[in-house]
């Protein structure tokens, strides 16, 4: 499960940002500010990461 915290900015342009508060792969929490890419380019590699073939169910719906 993947958990992510969202953000809506209002100011002379609005904006929004969604941000992923903890690792879907082990669990860590991120702290506020703290750039996710280095968790995942020091802690993780690509062998951490699922098959998209395994996430996406093959009795999927196709478009009328």
């Amino acid at each position: 499960m993947v958990t992510l915290q969202y953000y809506y900015y209002e100011y002379q342009v609005t904006a929004v940002a969604v941000t992923l508060v903890k690792c879907p792969l082990c669990g860590y929490e991120f702290d506020e500010g703290e750039h996710r890419w280095k968790h995942f380019l020091n802690d993780h590699t690509a062998d951490d990461v699922p098959s998209p073939r395994s996430t996406v169910s093959d009795e999927r719906e196709e478009p009328a």
